[in-house]
């Protein structure tokens, strides 16, 4: 039998004369919590043994137990894992969340929580995984350990960046697309330290001739060699794109407006260079518009500024017109 006992002291001019206490029979409280913490036992038990990635931390994050799955999953077997705090083998993810969740688990009010993470294992690489936050509670309701079951999605979310890439890259030359770019130059646009730059739009000219008298895989050929040849002109921090045909357009990161005439003149030695042999003595060279992109201006419409520059080299007859 189990008893519960409220007492309150009974006093008289400052001094306690008696008492008050009320015995209150709990057996069937006690007995369903002494239940359910051995309900609780069991399942964790039965998680340990699943094919599962299962570990269990104290209240202040630092790890009691790891099943195999889990050692698997973060590359450390369980007694190294024991008495690591979780933050020294998780990924570069934001902790706030978790810590917001840890905290609604200990108060009570919430029973469990999912979130994606990553870890960092020893080698440095990372894994990716679905998480499930579970608390354990003793008989009086004190937390006596966190519960984490972890799914690996580690060659989902590599699927899922690999799809990305693809939808960004073009698949004749390997460099960014016209959504590729976009995303680059909104990117570029929208940083809250805006550094200099300069948007070059690139047409070929005599692309079209090495076309019609020599076919489309010369053409293709042509293509790669010019995407080459701007790529080992241009700067690692620079970005390259195709946006389709014969139009490149290259970001010049950190660029003042007084390198554009220099930069204009390597990328188009880089064009005349690009030699493909079968294509006879066809020539092709490049009208290259160069931008410089204003305070508040959309991707677009830099991109269509720099597209109107380059129109009015095409027509002037001159090499480049920075603007």
């Amino acid at each position: 039998c189990s008893i519960s006992v409220n007492a309150h002291p009974i006093e008289e001019d400052g001094r306690i004369v008696g008492g008050v206490a009320t015995f209150t029979d709990v057996t069937a409280e006690y007995l369903a919590a002494d239940q359910a913490s051995d309900n609780q036992r069991q399942l964790l038990d039965a998680l340990h043994a699943s094919d599962l990635a299962v570990a269990t931390s104290d209240a202040d994050g630092r790890v009691l137990t790891a099943n195999p799955g889990f050692e698997n999953l973060v590359g450390r077997a369980e007694p190294e894992l024991i008495g690591m705090h979780f933050t020294e083998f998780s990924g570069p993810d934001s902790f706030d969340d978790t810590l917001e969740a840890v905290r609604l688990l200990r108060d009570g009010r919430a029973d469990q929580f999912h979130t994606s993470k990553s870890y960092l294992r020893p080698d440095g690489s990372l894994r990716h995984a679905l998480m499930n936050l579970l608390v354990l509670r003793d008989r009086v309701g004190a937390i006596e350990r966190h519960v984490s079951i972890v799914q690996d999605v580690t060659e989902h979310v590599r699927n899922e960046q690999a799809l990305e890439i693809e939808a960004r890259t073009d698949p004749l030359t390997g460099l960014l697309n016209r959504r590729g770019l976009l995303a680059s130059l909104d990117t570029a646009l929208s940083a809250p330290t805006n550094p200099s730059m300069l948007v070059a739009f690139v047409d070929l000219d005599g692309f079209k001739s090495v076309n019609d008298r020599h076919g489309h895989d010369a053409g293709d050929r042509l293509l790669r060699k010019v995407a080459e040849s701007m790529e080992d002109a241009v700067r690692a921090s620079d970005v390259l794109g195709r946006l389709g045909g014969d139009e490149f357009v290259i970001l010049f990161v950190g660029a003042p407006a007084s390198a554009a005439p220099r930069l204009a003149r390597s990328v188009r030695e880089a064009v005349e260079s690009a030699v493909v042999s079968d294509v006879g003595d066809e020539t092709v060279s490049a009208s290259i518009g160069i931008v410089v992109p204003d305070a508040g201006e959309s991707a677009a419409d830099v991109l269509t500024r720099a597209d109107a520059a380059m129109y009015e080299v095409k027509r002037s007859g001159r090499r480049e017109r920075p603007e």
